[in-house]
């Protein structure tokens, strides 16, 4: 059993799917599953060249675009981990993200949930504003 599940729903093939990826199998953390909901998109492993190869990637695939909240909902039923994180297909996790929110989690059991700000960032990857 995985210590986290991130669990990503896309209903489209875009420029920012592959990064999005590519930055939960960069963590910190290497125990860890990536469950990705292909929501109607029909992604390909071949699609995702190397990416789609990890042995961590789990696929979902439903036959049309169900919308994101169940998509989210057939992710979360996929997953083995431990924990569940969530990334939109269009997000970057910095790489230490997954190791200090486990970290946190088992550090304070009585959590149920922890969340962290957001940087907005440009096309050349700048920080352009904080969020939440």
């Amino acid at each position: 059993m995985p210590a986290v599940s991130v669990v990503m729903v896309c209903h489209r093939d875009t420029e920012w799917l592959r990064p999005a990826i590519a930055s939960v199998f960069a963590q910190t953390l290497k125990d860890l599953e990536l469950v990705l909901v292909d929501n109607g998109a029909g992604l390909s492993v071949q699609s995702l060249g190397e990416l789609g190869r990890d042995a961590r990637l789990r696929w979902v695939q439903c036959p049309k675009n169900f919308g994101i909240p169940k998509g989210h909902n057939l992710g979360i039923a996929a997953a083995r981990g431990e924990y569940i994180a969530l990334l939109d297909h269009d997000d970057l996790m910095l790489p230490q993200r997954l190791e200090r929110q486990v970290a946190l989690l088992t550090a304070e059991p009585s959590l149920g949930l922890v969340a962290s700000r957001a940087a907005t960032v440009d096309q050349m990857g700048r920080i352009i504003g904080r969020e939440f």
